[in-house]
């Protein structure tokens, strides 16, 4: 987290931070979801990508609330899974 966020800072303070051909099956994936009736098709597949990583980073070292590790027990792990996937389940809902 720490290296993504000084590349964020010093060498792509806009834009992309990782090659567009990196993420560019899953925005893919994405649009086939859309396309299937899946997910919204209202948002570009690249605001939805954006977003769900965004969802998935709640309790990664970056967090600004809470800080999950290892050592947390996995009753806790397991309730944060479930509550982020349903959130993405009803954000991104037809």
């Amino acid at each position: 987290m720490r290296l993504a966020t000084w590349a964020r800072l010093e060498r792509s303070p806009e834009g992309h931070l990782f090659a567009e051909a990196d993420e560019a099956p899953k925005v893919r994936a994405i649009a086939e979801a859309q396309d299937a009736g899946h997910i919204d098709p209202t948002l570009p597949p690249a605001d939805v990508h954006s977003m769900v990583i965004s969802l998935a980073m709640t309790w990664s070292p970056s967090s600004l609330t809470y800080t999950a590790t290892t050592k947390d027990p996995d009753a806790d792990h397991e309730r944060r899974r479930a509550g982020l996937a349903e959130a993405v389940r009803r954000a991104f809902r037809p």
